[in-house]
C-alpha cells in the first residue's frame, strides 16, 4: 500500500478476515455526498465493518506526476 490508512492492530484484524475468505473494498469519493452514497450502497449490500476517513488535499503541482514505476517508456 501507498499510504496506511490503518494501523498495526487493524492490519492484523483485515488480514485475519481476508485468511478467513472475506474480501476488503477500498472506494474512493471525491466528497461527502459520495462518502454517503458508498456507504449506502455497502449498507445495501449487507457489507459489515463500514468505515471511512479522510484524507489530505494533494496539491495540483503532485496530481500530473506519476505514480512510481509509471513513468514513460523510451
Amino acid at each position: 500500500m501507498a499510504k496506511a490508512v490503518f494501523g498495526l492492530v487493524e492490519a492484523k484484524q483485515y488480514e485475519g478476515k481476508i485468511k478467513e475468505g472475506n474480501i476488503l473494498i477500498s472506494a474512493h469519493s471525491e466528497n461527502g455526498d459520495e462518502v454517503r452514497r458508498a456507504k449506502d450502497i455497502f449498507e445495501h449490500a449487507h457489507a459489515h465493518d463500514i468505515s471511512y476517513t479522510g484524507e489530505e488535499d494533494v496539491p495540483d503541482t503532485d496530481k500530473s506526476r506519476p505514480a512510481a514505476g509509471f513513468g514513460h517508456r523510451s
